[in-house]
Protein backbone atom coordinates (compact mmCIF):
# COMPACT_ATOMS: atom_id res chain seq x y z
CA UNK A 1 0.00 0.00 0.00
CA UNK A 2 1.40 3.36 -1.03
CA UNK A 3 1.86 6.09 1.56
CA UNK A 4 -0.97 8.62 1.62
CA UNK A 5 -0.36 11.63 -0.58
CA UNK A 6 -0.73 15.20 0.66
CA UNK A 7 -4.03 15.39 -1.22
CA UNK A 8 -5.34 12.23 0.42
CA UNK A 9 -4.32 13.49 3.87
CA UNK A 10 -6.05 16.81 3.18
CA UNK A 11 -9.23 14.96 2.16
CA UNK A 12 -9.04 12.91 5.35
CA UNK A 13 -8.70 16.04 7.48
CA UNK A 14 -11.59 17.65 5.61
CA UNK A 15 -13.76 14.59 6.23
CA UNK A 16 -13.01 14.70 9.95
CA UNK A 17 -13.92 18.38 10.06
CA UNK A 18 -17.19 17.71 8.27
CA UNK A 19 -18.02 14.91 10.71
CA UNK A 20 -17.24 17.22 13.65
CA UNK A 21 -19.42 19.95 12.13
CA UNK A 22 -22.33 17.54 11.64
CA UNK A 23 -21.91 16.28 15.22
CA UNK A 24 -22.11 19.83 16.59
CA UNK A 25 -25.15 20.65 14.44
CA UNK A 26 -26.88 17.45 15.56
CA UNK A 27 -26.03 18.06 19.21
CA UNK A 28 -27.36 21.62 19.14
CA UNK A 29 -30.55 20.58 17.33
CA UNK A 30 -31.29 17.69 19.69
CA UNK A 31 -30.49 19.81 22.74
CA UNK A 32 -33.19 22.23 21.64
CA UNK A 33 -35.60 19.34 21.04
CA UNK A 34 -34.71 17.18 24.04
CA UNK A 35 -37.55 18.17 26.34
CA UNK A 36 -40.14 17.97 23.55
CA UNK A 37 -38.92 14.57 22.41
CA UNK A 38 -38.93 13.30 25.98
CA UNK A 39 -42.57 14.30 26.57
CA UNK A 40 -43.56 12.96 23.14
CA UNK A 41 -41.90 9.56 23.43
CA UNK A 42 -41.94 8.71 27.13
CA UNK A 43 -44.73 6.21 27.78
CA UNK A 44 -45.03 7.27 31.42
CA UNK A 45 -44.52 5.40 34.65
CA UNK A 46 -46.70 2.84 36.36
CA UNK A 47 -48.69 0.43 34.21
CA UNK A 48 -47.65 2.01 30.92
CA UNK A 49 -43.97 1.47 31.64
CA UNK A 50 -44.59 -2.03 32.94
CA UNK A 51 -46.55 -2.87 29.79
CA UNK A 52 -43.72 -1.53 27.60
CA UNK A 53 -41.09 -3.59 29.37
CA UNK A 54 -43.19 -6.74 28.93
CA UNK A 55 -43.29 -6.33 25.15
CA UNK A 56 -41.03 -8.73 23.25
CA UNK A 57 -40.03 -6.13 20.66
CA UNK A 58 -38.91 -3.74 23.41
CA UNK A 59 -36.75 -6.38 25.04
CA UNK A 60 -35.28 -7.34 21.64
CA UNK A 61 -34.15 -3.80 20.92
CA UNK A 62 -33.02 -3.14 24.49
CA UNK A 63 -30.84 -6.26 24.55
CA UNK A 64 -28.90 -4.93 21.55
CA UNK A 65 -27.33 -2.66 24.16
CA UNK A 66 -26.38 -5.59 26.40
CA UNK A 67 -22.71 -6.51 26.03
CA UNK A 68 -23.15 -10.32 26.46
CA UNK A 69 -25.42 -10.26 23.38
CA UNK A 70 -22.43 -9.26 21.27
CA UNK A 71 -20.07 -11.64 23.04
CA UNK A 72 -22.39 -14.46 21.94
CA UNK A 73 -22.51 -13.09 18.39
CA UNK A 74 -18.71 -12.82 18.33
CA UNK A 75 -18.36 -16.39 19.63
CA UNK A 76 -20.70 -17.68 16.91
CA UNK A 77 -18.75 -15.81 14.23
CA UNK A 78 -15.48 -17.15 15.62
CA UNK A 79 -16.72 -20.76 15.63
CA UNK A 80 -18.50 -20.83 12.28
CA UNK A 81 -16.91 -18.18 10.11
CA UNK A 82 -14.04 -17.71 7.72
CA UNK A 83 -10.87 -16.00 9.02
CA UNK A 84 -12.33 -12.65 7.88
CA UNK A 85 -15.62 -13.28 9.68
CA UNK A 86 -13.79 -14.40 12.82
CA UNK A 87 -11.81 -11.18 12.85
CA UNK A 88 -14.93 -9.10 12.34
CA UNK A 89 -16.54 -10.99 15.23
CA UNK A 90 -13.69 -10.11 17.57
CA UNK A 91 -13.78 -6.48 16.48
CA UNK A 92 -17.56 -6.35 16.91
CA UNK A 93 -17.25 -7.47 20.53
CA UNK A 94 -14.47 -4.93 21.09
CA UNK A 95 -16.54 -2.18 19.49
CA UNK A 96 -19.46 -2.98 21.78
CA UNK A 97 -17.23 -3.07 24.87
CA UNK A 98 -15.44 0.18 24.04
CA UNK A 99 -18.69 1.94 23.15
CA UNK A 100 -20.22 0.98 26.47
CA UNK A 101 -17.08 1.91 28.40
CA UNK A 102 -16.90 5.32 26.69
CA UNK A 103 -20.52 6.02 27.70
CA UNK A 104 -19.81 5.06 31.31
CA UNK A 105 -16.78 7.36 31.39
CA UNK A 106 -18.89 10.17 29.93
CA UNK A 107 -21.38 9.72 32.80
CA UNK A 108 -18.54 10.30 35.28
CA UNK A 109 -17.29 13.43 33.55
CA UNK A 110 -20.55 15.05 32.41
CA UNK A 111 -22.74 14.23 35.44
CA UNK A 112 -26.17 14.87 33.97
CA UNK A 113 -29.13 13.07 35.50
CA UNK A 114 -31.59 10.94 33.54
CA UNK A 115 -34.87 12.54 32.39
CA UNK A 116 -36.88 10.78 35.14
CA UNK A 117 -36.23 10.38 38.85
CA UNK A 118 -33.83 13.32 38.70
CA UNK A 119 -34.99 15.03 41.87
CA UNK A 120 -36.46 18.04 40.07
CA UNK A 121 -38.92 17.47 37.22
CA UNK A 122 -39.37 14.87 34.50
CA UNK A 123 -37.69 16.04 31.31
CA UNK A 124 -35.54 18.69 33.01
CA UNK A 125 -31.76 18.93 32.71
CA UNK A 126 -30.19 18.37 36.12
CA UNK A 127 -26.40 18.66 36.25
CA UNK A 128 -24.04 17.69 39.03
CA UNK A 129 -20.37 18.52 39.51
CA UNK A 130 -17.95 16.58 37.28
CA UNK A 131 -16.63 13.31 38.70
CA UNK A 132 -19.19 13.26 41.52
CA UNK A 133 -19.76 9.55 40.89
CA UNK A 134 -16.21 8.95 42.10
CA UNK A 135 -16.73 10.44 45.56
CA UNK A 136 -20.49 10.60 46.23
CA UNK A 137 -22.18 7.22 46.60
CA UNK A 138 -25.61 8.88 46.43
CA UNK A 139 -24.95 10.65 43.13
CA UNK A 140 -26.23 7.85 40.81
CA UNK A 141 -28.84 7.96 38.03
CA UNK A 142 -26.59 9.70 35.51
CA UNK A 143 -27.67 9.34 31.89
CA UNK A 144 -25.24 11.20 29.62
CA UNK A 145 -24.27 9.15 27.68
CA UNK A 146 -26.45 6.06 27.19
CA UNK A 147 -24.37 2.95 27.77
CA UNK A 148 -27.00 0.76 26.06
CA UNK A 149 -26.77 2.95 22.97
CA UNK A 150 -22.98 2.95 23.27
CA UNK A 151 -22.85 -0.85 23.21
CA UNK A 152 -25.38 -1.18 20.38
CA UNK A 153 -23.82 1.49 18.17
CA UNK A 154 -20.31 0.22 18.91
CA UNK A 155 -21.17 -3.25 17.61
CA UNK A 156 -23.49 -2.26 14.79
CA UNK A 157 -21.26 0.52 13.42
CA UNK A 158 -18.43 -2.01 13.23
CA UNK A 159 -20.69 -4.44 11.36
CA UNK A 160 -21.74 -1.60 9.04
CA UNK A 161 -18.10 -0.97 8.14
CA UNK A 162 -17.44 -4.67 7.63
CA UNK A 163 -20.63 -5.43 5.68
CA UNK A 164 -21.72 -2.14 4.07
CA UNK A 165 -24.50 -3.72 1.99
CA UNK A 166 -26.35 -4.48 5.23
CA UNK A 167 -25.76 -0.95 6.60
CA UNK A 168 -29.45 0.12 6.54
CA UNK A 169 -30.42 -2.86 8.70
CA UNK A 170 -27.58 -2.36 11.18
CA UNK A 171 -28.23 1.37 11.50
CA UNK A 172 -31.98 0.78 11.97
CA UNK A 173 -31.28 -1.73 14.77
CA UNK A 174 -28.92 0.68 16.54
CA UNK A 175 -31.48 3.48 16.32
CA UNK A 176 -34.18 1.13 17.63
CA UNK A 177 -32.06 0.39 20.69
CA UNK A 178 -31.67 4.11 21.37
CA UNK A 179 -35.39 4.66 20.84
CA UNK A 180 -36.23 1.91 23.32
CA UNK A 181 -34.30 3.78 26.02
CA UNK A 182 -36.13 7.01 25.22
CA UNK A 183 -39.55 5.32 25.33
CA UNK A 184 -38.73 4.08 28.82
CA UNK A 185 -37.69 7.57 29.90
CA UNK A 186 -34.18 6.37 30.73
CA UNK A 187 -32.43 8.79 28.37
CA UNK A 188 -32.72 12.02 26.45
CA UNK A 189 -32.14 12.03 22.70
CA UNK A 190 -28.80 13.75 23.33
CA UNK A 191 -27.75 10.90 25.63
CA UNK A 192 -28.25 8.49 22.73
CA UNK A 193 -26.69 10.84 20.16
CA UNK A 194 -23.48 11.41 22.13
CA UNK A 195 -23.11 7.67 22.75
CA UNK A 196 -23.67 6.94 19.06
CA UNK A 197 -21.06 9.49 17.99
CA UNK A 198 -18.44 8.15 20.40
CA UNK A 199 -19.14 4.57 19.40
CA UNK A 200 -18.91 5.37 15.70
CA UNK A 201 -15.56 7.07 16.19
CA UNK A 202 -14.20 4.12 18.20
CA UNK A 203 -15.50 1.52 15.74
CA UNK A 204 -14.06 3.42 12.80
CA UNK A 205 -10.67 3.56 14.52
CA UNK A 206 -10.84 -0.16 15.34
CA UNK A 207 -11.81 -1.16 11.83
CA UNK A 208 -9.30 1.15 10.19
CA UNK A 209 -6.49 -0.14 12.39
CA UNK A 210 -7.32 -3.84 12.74
CA UNK A 211 -9.93 -4.61 10.08
CA UNK A 212 -9.54 -7.53 7.63
CA UNK A 213 -7.45 -5.34 5.33
CA UNK A 214 -4.68 -5.29 7.98
CA UNK A 215 -2.86 -7.81 10.13
CA UNK A 216 -3.15 -7.82 13.92
CA UNK A 217 -0.17 -5.46 14.18
CA UNK A 218 -2.10 -2.90 12.16
CA UNK A 219 0.04 -3.33 9.07
CA UNK A 220 -1.57 -3.61 5.59
CA UNK A 221 -2.16 -7.16 4.40
CA UNK A 222 -0.08 -8.14 1.35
Amino acid sequence: MKPATLHERALSRRRRLWLLAWFLVGLIALTLLDRTLFHTLYVGDGDNLKHLKNRDWYQLFRQLGYLPTWLIVAAAMALAGTPRVRRVGVLTALGAALGGAAAELAKIVLSRQRPINNGVDDGAYVWGPPFELLYDKHAGNHGLASSHAGVAFGALCLLTLAFPRAAPLFIALALACGLSRMLAGAHFATDVFVAAAMSYALSALLFGRFGPQRDWRGRPQP
